[in-house]
């Protein structure tokens, strides 16, 4: 006789999987970060503007990279775990902390000088202001301390 351990969540496991298939199929990427955590992020038309916010709290501006390569915009960076001191111990982590990435779809045209990037409060703003001529190559996004300004129009020519 075979005993098995009867797992409740197995057949929710498959269907999950399953679902990150059929949206991978037919969106390209599974809903889930690709590599640790996904931050909590909004992304709000604003004009000709898109202006994508992300939940990074705890975080300074140098803990943050931004790319843009060609309809892409990548966030991503680490969070380091607390520090633990001698004679303490960990009794529980709600917090988390790894490496983060989270890819954003630009529309066409969007250049590296039309993104403008801010961080306020634990919130990472980046406003990005819609042009006409892409970037060959991924380009770096400095961020800010503070909130980003709207974006002059600048045209490719």
């Amino acid at each position: 006789m075979v005993l098995r351990y009867w797992e409740p969540t197995a057949r929710l496991d498959r269907a999950d999987t399953e679902f990150d298939r059929i949206v991978t199929r037919f969106f390209g990427t599974a809903p889930r970060a690709a590599a640790g955590i996904a931050p909590a992020a909004d992304v709000i038309a604003d004009g000709n503007d898109v202006v994508i916010s992300v939940e990074l709290p705890g975080l300074s501006p140098a803990d943050i990279d931004i790319e843009v390569a060609p309809r892409r915009l990548t966030i991503s960076g680490e969070r380091n775990a607390a520090e633990v001191a001698d004679g303490q111990r960990v009794l529980a982590r709600g917090r988390r902390h790894g490496r983060f990435r989270s890819d954003f779809r630009l529309p066409a045209g969007v250049t590296a000088e039309n993104i403008k990037a801010g961080y306020e409060h634990g919130v990472l703003t980046v406003r990005v202001h819609e042009v006409t001529k892409p970037s060959p190559e991924p380009v770096k996004i400095a961020v800010e301390d503070g909130h980003p300004a709207p974006i002059a129009a600048v045209d490719a020519e």
